[in-house]
């Protein structure tokens, strides 16, 4: 092996290592900006009755807050906000008369049944594995 191929090689695997080094530091800087996204979107929910509803029919917010998309828990929030029907919500938050089939006074009524199902379903398999989540 001459000298310049051997100059080549060790160019090419410092740029490898470079590149791998960067990658790691993207993805590291990536998960802490998802996780600090999170937890911002934990503290807006926690300001609604939505929050209140869901801890009342026994939905995960952690896992609510990893399954649903973004867009999906923004229209909640959102539905929340605009809802006409708070006094009836409230009444039956404090009465503690909630479950998923006495909720239709609710903007988020079908889709906290979904979360609820889809909670359900996934609790009922165990922990969720990379390959059961793709299909």
């Amino acid at each position: 092996m001459g000298t310049l191929t051997f100059i080549v090689i060790a160019i090419l695997a410092l740029a490898l290592g470079y590149f791998i080094i960067l990658l790691l530091i993207r993805i590291r800087n990536n998960v802490i900006t998802g996780q600090s996204y999170r937890q911002a979107l934990q503290a807006e929910i926690a300001t609604l009755r939505m929050d209140r509803m869901m801890a009342a029919l026994g939905i995960n917010r952690q896992r609510y807050l990893h399954q649903q998309r973004t867009l999906d828990i923004h229209q909640h929030m959102q539905s929340c906000r605009e809802c006409k029907n708070t006094d009836t919500c409230d009444h039956q938050l404090a009465t503690k008369m909630v479950d998923k089939n006495t909720i239709d006074y609710c903007n988020n009524a079908e889709s906290l049944r979904n979360v609820i199902d889809q909670q359900n379903e996934t609790s009922d398999q165990g922990p969720v594995s990379i390959s059961r989540r793709r299909h």
